[in-house]
């Protein structure tokens, strides 16, 4: 018994994985209103760097966040999904995406 507990402490424990940034399948890339097709959270981020806010609230206010929603449903980032719902301005949501693209081997 005190021999399994002694090893347990010498085992080095594991590196924590890092996730994989994760590719929207085909047919279910963002398609934004006028604008381009975004396949991933880094997609995603670029875009947030040159939206208008006529884009934005086009996203954002007429039927929920259709941002949050493809990140949770799509990518299953629902970190950072809940995150993006909770972003009222582009700024708050480049903060969101830009928190969540550090876990993210990307």
């Amino acid at each position: 018994m005190l021999k399994k507990r002694l090893i347990k402490k010498l085992v080095i424990p594991q590196r924590r994985k890092i996730n994989s940034l994760k590719i929207a399948p085909a047919g279910a890339a963002f398609w934004v209103n006028n604008g381009p097709s975004l396949h991933h959270l880094l997609d995603l981020s670029k875009f947030l760097a040159i939206i208008t806010e006529e884009q934005f609230r086009y996203h954002t206010e007429r039927d929920g966040n259709d941002f949050s929603k493809w990140t949770e449903t799509v990518l299953g980032d629902r970190i950072c999904a809940r995150a993006l719902e909770a972003s009222k301005t582009i700024a708050a949501a480049r903060r969101a995406v830009a928190r969540a693209l550090k876990r993210y081997d990307a």
